[in-house]
């Protein structure tokens, strides 16, 4: 994966990283190797995600990936959906990656814990071209078995969707809880 950034801490002209799965960062002190350590683990992070989606963005990040759109449109209408997940890796991972790291710009000083510094002009670049199979291997062999939302039901606390993924299928599988019992099949 190779990634392009210019303009963080004192890095001002472009740095090009190959990303492997170890990647050793060596240098002078005062170089920026700190930065961009901290810079990728917050955009490769839950917080990159959780940032990227907040509320006064939810919209707007749906409308980028319109299987999400779809798939939303289905549970309402049907309690479930499925979404080809390699698909969607193969279709939007770049983006998304590119869209955490735009939007970084907002919240990495609160992420690395400074006021002295500025991200207003960060510019960074994920490129996963001669990643791209392995990217999706991964995407593939993975499991997700997740909750999301809370609603209540019979006075208790209960999650309104799950998704799921058995390790070397294609399909995340959502579906809706009603009153503790499952809506739909998987």
């Amino acid at each position: 994966m190779k990634i392009t950034i210019s303009n963080l801490g004192p890095i001002r002209e472009k740095a090009e990283i190959d990303l492997k799965p170890l990647t050793v960062l060596i240098g002078p002190n005062n170089a920026g190797k700190t930065w961009i350590a901290y810079t990728l683990a917050a955009i490769f992070s839950q917080r990159g995600w959780i940032e990227y989606t907040r509320g006064d963005r939810k919209e707007e990040v749906a409308r980028e990936y319109p299987p999400i759109i779809d798939a939303v449109d289905k549970i309402f209408a049907e309690g479930t959906a499925t979404i080809d997940l390699v698909e969607f890796a193969n279709d939007f991972g770049e983006m998304y990656f590119n869209n955490i790291a735009l939007y970084a710009r907002e919240w990495l000083a609160e992420f690395m814990n400074t006021r002295l510094v500025q991200f207003d002009n960060l510019e960074l670049c994920v490129d996963l071209a001669e990643i791209k199979a392995d990217f999706l291997d991964q995407v593939l062999n993975a499991g997700l078995d997740m909750e999301m939302g809370v609603g209540i039901s019979a006075g208790k606390r209960q999650p309104l969707l799950r998704v799921r993924k058995k390790p070397g299928q294609t399909d995340a599988f959502l579906y809706t809880f009603a009153e503790g019992k499952i809506e739909g099949k998987m």
